[in-house]
């Protein structure tokens, strides 16, 4: 059998369950991102610590970098949304 015919399934399957590093913006988060001043923290619903970093602004969308506190980690988000759009 072709090796090809082997790999493809399998890489298909991989693409399947391989886990996203995109972060969901979270009710607390959403909140904050909508409402709060660059430099505000607060504590997400699974208890990470997150502060909010910058934020900047196109015709286009609004875009806010976001640094988290999770699990002996620290990582920085960007969430972005259009005009009447959700955070991503």
């Amino acid at each position: 059998m072709p090796r090809a015919l082997v790999l493809l399934p399998l890489m298909a399957l991989a693409a399947c369950v391989t886990p996203s590093t995109e972060r969901a913006a979270t009710p607390t988060l959403t909140a904050a991102l909508d409402r709060q001043a660059d430099g505000f923290r607060g504590v997400t619903e699974a208890g990470e610590g997150f502060a909010i970093v910058s934020t900047s602004a196109s015709a286009r969308e609004l875009c806010r970098v976001v640094s988290i506190d999770s699990a002996n980690r620290f990582e920085v988000e960007s969430f972005c949304k259009a005009p009447g759009g959700v955070w991503r």
